[in-house]
């Protein structure tokens, strides 16, 4: 068994906040860790000097397995006075110990669900996306903490049906997000980063910096405005027809549908009823 470490790290914390996305917990009461990209986190391990169990192969499409040693939750439980089996078993527990942290030790989780469950793609910054909305909405806690209104949560349905939030973060939550990672990267190294992510994250970084970028962002601000003033119409009147979003909101028929497409598509509103009659009603959840 390793001895309890005395003093605790962002880079330690870092390690066992990959319990929140991609680290599960085992029947033998240890947490598992299964990424297809794992040298990041050997190499922080090695840096720390921590042992962890080789990784294995895990699934046919090439995703690896390590083991999160035990002994870093004893000794984060030890040091801050936290439950060490809720700190395995509880992502939310831990994520509430993470909130009493400072600001760095806050980040490290956050780079770490961006990491295992999070998107750099095209325009957007997925933050994190889990099925369990008390984690999401805690994850956004954390991330509010460090970057004040720069984001939203969505959800969308997979194809068996259920229900999936999405993290989203906002061009001017990129931009932070990115000079925080420079100034991290500086002061605790290479591994202290978002690994394999970092040049996908700088091509959205880069688009947000733009001109394009920041018109883009406007676009869809104003998008989201228009989306929770209909819903709010919808919620005062008990329904909405197109006529009457056109009405409201100045729009040409074309740009009436296409304003109620997304919310159509993530299950918030729905058409009943047909041609001149059709009225959108809001979903009961």
């Amino acid at each position: 068994m390793e001895d309890l470490i005395d003093v605790w790290t962002p880079l330690h914390h870092r390690i066992i906040s990959h319990r929140i996305g991609d680290g599960t917990v085992t029947t033998q009461r240890t947490v598992s860790w299964d990424n297809k990209h794992i040298i990041g986190f050997c190499m922080l391990c090695r840096t720390l000097k921590i042992k962890v169990n080789n990784p294995v192969r895990s699934d046919l499409y090439g995703t690896m397995k390590t083991t999160i040693p035990n002994y870093l939750y004893k000794s984060f439980a030890n040091i801050f006075d936290k439950d060490y089996e809720k700190l395995k078993s509880n992502r939310a527990y831990l994520l509430d110990s993470t909130s009493q942290l400072p600001d760095d030790f806050k980040f490290q989780t956050i780079l770490s669900v961006i990491t295992d469950d999070g998107s750099c793609s095209s325009w957007l910054l997925v933050v994190f996306e889990d099925m369990d909305k008390t984690v999401v909405k805690k994850v956004q806690a954390l991330w509010e903490s460090l970057f004040p209104k720069t984001s939203s949560i969505n959800f969308h349905f997979t194809k068996k049906g259920k229900k999936v939030y999405h993290l989203y973060a906002n061009r001017d939550g990129i931009v932070r997000l990115y000079k925080k990672l420079e100034e991290t990267l500086e002061e605790y190294g290479p591994f202290a980063g978002l690994w394999w992510k970092e040049e996908a994250l700088l091509r959205i970084y880069l688009k947000a910096v733009s001109q394009r970028g920041r018109m883009l962002e406007e676009r869809r601000r104003m998008k989201d405005v228009r989306a929770n003033a209909l819903m709010n119409l919808v919620k005062e009147q008990g329904y909405a027809t197109l006529k009457d979003i056109q009405k409201e909101f100045n729009l040409s028929r074309d740009r009436a549908v296409l304003l109620v497409y997304d919310l159509r598509r993530s299950k918030k509103l729905k058409l009943v009823g047909h041609t001149y009659h059709a009225k959108y009603v809001l979903v009961k959840q």
